[in-house]
């Protein structure tokens, strides 16, 4: 949960038995590969990270529990997953806002204003307020299975065409 997820496929074995060291795998799981940008910096593993990791670790295993209190936050994780593993950008783009949105906890027909107020709790940058508007704006036209406006001056139109051809699903 800390950067973005730095995977190559693999297989993971997990498991022991009590009292020894002997190797032994209770069960074999096959890791997938997840999308990576180009312009992505992997995170750098430290015994510092480690402990924060556990934290994570901690706070993900109350909210995966079955308390109705965190059902909201449970979906927003699964969301953000989603996203991780998805190889489209629309797709992408979608579950990632809907991952914040689990957070904001947004009102009913005020989404778009609060999202934009609302993500610099979670990220800083120049025009981060304009910036989010138009994340928000993309990810409704997904969402709503509409066609994005015609005029996206601020992106290229080969870059259009790439992202509404070959990031769609089959």
């Amino acid at each position: 949960m800390h950067g973005f997820p730095n995977f190559w496929p693999g297989v993971l074995t997990l498991g022991g038995r009590p009292g020894t060291i002997a190797p032994y795998a209770r069960r074999i799981a096959l890791i997938n590969d997840l999308f990576r940008h180009g312009d992505m910096i992997p995170s750098r593993l430290t015994p510092e990270r480690f402990v924060e990791d556990q934290n994570v670790v901690i706070g993900l295993s109350e909210v995966f529990t079955e308390d109705p209190e965190y059902q909201r936050l449970r979906r927003g994780v699964n969301a953000m997953i989603a996203g991780w593993k998805s190889r489209s950008v629309l797709d992408r783009l979608h579950a990632f806002v809907r991952a914040l949105e689990a957070v904001m906890r947004l009102e009913q027909g005020a989404g778009e204003r609060q999202f934009a107020e609302r993500v610099g709790v979670f990220a800083s940058g120049t025009r981060i307020h304009d910036v989010s508007l138009e994340i928000y704006r993309l990810r409704s036209f997904e969402a709503h299975l509409s066609d994005w406006p015609s005029k996206l001056g601020y992106v290229r139109r080969c870059t259009r065409n790439l992202i509404h051809s070959k990031h769609r699903r089959p």
